[in-house]
């Protein structure tokens, strides 16, 4: 294989900062999750923040740094604009070792998503999508993606037509093959506004889930959380659930494998799935036990929750050097 994992997302640039939570409610935000706004909302909440900083970002793009830094042979697939944002965006991946593969640049501004860290730590979203809606299958290079053991999806990206009918071609188009499909459910609105196309894509396309307890909760659609952990393999072979603080669960074949999360200071959220998926991943990819890929995952998602952003600071070969590896 070419690549041990080929993402496609949204490819934004993060643009960070501080507030007090009064700055969510006066732009009726939710704290906690994602919302879609135009460029001058983006703006003018950036201005209000304090502490600011731009960084690469995007949900899967997040993910790949952590699985690339780990080792991984990787690649990334999005949509940006024409301009110093997506210049940004696309040197910042191959620095990264991550082969940036999307094709023709938009005319449209690149993408954005203004992080707001409340004083909790909780991170709010207000994202400027851009150029990152415009993905379509002609982005995508087949015969890279027949040559990847994994492809990895984001939900964010079923509020565009666009993509969700490349997402469709993408799953049938590799239905037969060896590589695996891995897919996060994003965030609870995400589920909200598109759940039955959602359920419908995950029971017949996805090898892998992703999602959190009230994701996974809104698309079963049930509050009981072991309900879900114990009825999830009915539709996909292989769920996982993180948990925050009570830590991770994986449910494969009808059993679950479970890890305790770190305790650490809780800086700033942002970016604690994406790494956690990275690094499970990373560990699927190499054939490493579920156990293995649990503890991977949970050690850099307790990283990156330690400081501010959603990349992580350290090598996380340094955080996962104790280990015992065993193959599954």
């Amino acid at each position: 294989m070419k690549y041990d994992l080929l993402g496609i997302g949204n490819a934004l640039v993060d643009c960070l900062g501080k507030c007090e939570e009064e700055i969510i409610s006066e732009n009726n935000l939710e704290k906690g999750t994602m919302a879609l706004v135009d460029s001058q909302i983006a703006k003018n909440i950036f201005e209000k923040l304090v502490d600011t900083e731009i960084k690469g970002g995007g949900s899967v793009a997040n993910s790949m740094t952590g699985f690339s830094a780990l080792g991984g042979k990787s690649a990334f697939i999005g949509r940006v604009g024409n301009d110093t944002m997506g210049e940004s965006f696309v040197k910042n991946m191959n620095e990264l070792n991550i082969d940036f593969l999307g094709r023709d640049k938009s005319q449209t501004p690149s993408g954005n998503c203004t992080v707001i860290v409340s004083p909790d730590g909780q991170r709010t979203m207000a994202t400027y999508l851009g150029a990152s809606v415009e993905l379509s299958d002609k982005d995508l290079d087949f015969d890279n993606l027949e040559h990847a053991k994994i492809i990895y999806l984001e939900g964010y990206l079923f509020d565009s037509d666009n993509a969700r009918n490349c997402f469709d071609k993408l799953g049938t188009t590799l239905k037969a093959s060896n590589t695996k499909i891995a897919f996060t459910l994003s965030d609870i609105f995400v589920v909200e506004r598109h759940r039955i196309e959602l359920f419908d894509f995950v029971k017949n396309k996805v090898d892998i889930l992703f999602a959190n307890e009230e994701e996974i909760k809104h698309l079963m659609q049930n509050d009981d959380i072991d309900y879900c952990i114990n009825n999830i393999n009915k539709f996909v072979d292989t769920a996982v659930i993180t948990k925050g603080e009570k830590g991770a669960v994986c449910c494969v074949n009808n059993q679950v494998y479970s890890a305790d999360a770190k305790v650490v200071n809780v800086v700033d959220t942002t970016g604690a799935g994406d790494q956690f998926a990275g690094g499970f991943l990373y560990g699927l990819s190499q054939g490493y036990s579920i156990n293995n890929c649990l503890e991977i995952g949970i050690r850099l998602a307790s990283s990156v929750i330690s400081h501010m952003g959603a990349r992580l600071l350290v090598d996380p070969k340094d955080l996962i050097k104790d280990i015992e590896f065993d193959k599954a």
